[in-house]
């Protein structure tokens, strides 16, 4: 696998502990070791949220295929108080049905819009659906496990229970859809239709799905999660509501004006 571009990222570092080194193993003190390392942890997560954001973000301004989800194949951090650069390296997707994304001139705007909306506005509460949709369109190499993560994206955004597939498809259908009632309706058996499928693969029906049925409401289900993540952005009350549940009440009650 080849690097064809670089995300630099500027990132504020702390020190995790600041102590008197010990001249021997007495010295040593388990106790600040695990609160240096539980920092350093915090540290590495906040780092990944923020490639996890840029990575969203330039698939947003894919309106094309949506599914330009960048592959993450290695990290390098250069830390101004070590003598050499850290890097991870990650080999272990070989196939992805991610496409490529041409940053043109003519689109460095739109991608950076995105980006800054992502960047400061992508809410805690949203970070499965944003692992999902990636994991989605860049590291899953079976059909299958695919659709399974794009669904889960669906439910991150809109889901409770009982009546789960009700509240996720209905929600969808209102949000893709707000003005028109017979393409809602439309749109509304296609979303019950897919996971339906879904179900079927997670539960393991006795009728298992084919296989171009998994493979196409796969596609149709990340192209959905993808522009439910965009319409999100259009209407900030939704992008910020407090869970799942609430955001789906509010939408399937007309509690908000869906833009």
């Amino acid at each position: 696998m080849k690097v064809d571009a670089l995300l630099v990222l500027d990132a504020q570092m702390r020190i995790a502990h600041k102590g008197k080194h010990p001249n021997d193993s007495d010295g040593h003190n388990d106790e600040v070791w695990r609160r240096a390392s539980e920092v350093m942890r915090k540290w590495h997560q906040s780092q990944q949220w923020e490639v996890d954001c840029h990575r969203l973000a330039f698939m947003l301004a894919d309106r094309e295929t949506n599914r330009s989800g960048v592959i993450q194949v290695l990290q390098a951090a250069i830390n101004p108080l070590q003598g050499h650069v850290s890097i991870s390296w990650n080999d272990g997707v070989s196939y992805t049905t991610a496409s490529e994304l041409r940053i043109e001139a003519g689109r460095a705007g739109e991608i950076a819009h995105w980006v800054e909306q992502v960047t400061s506005r992508h809410p805690r509460s949203l970070r499965v659906a944003m692992r999902r949709i990636l994991s989605a369109a860049s590291s899953r190499t079976d059909p299958s496990d695919a659709l399974v993560d794009a669904v889960l994206a669906w439910e991150n955004i809109f889901s409770d229970s009982p009546e789960t597939s009700l509240r996720v498809c209905g929600s969808l259908s209102v949000l893709l859809e707000p003005v028109n009632r017979e393409e809602r309706r439309r749109l509304l058996k296609e979303l019950n239709d897919i996971y339906a499928t879904r179900s079927a693969i997670v539960h393991g029906n006795a009728k298992e799905p084919t296989d171009e049925a998994v493979r196409n409401h796969g596609d149709r289900a990340l192209a959905v999660a993808v522009e439910a993540m965009r319409r999100l952005y259009a209407n900030p009350d939704l992008l910020q509501s407090q869970s799942a549940s609430a955001r789906g009440r509010d939408v399937l009650l007309g509690l908000v004006d869906v833009l």
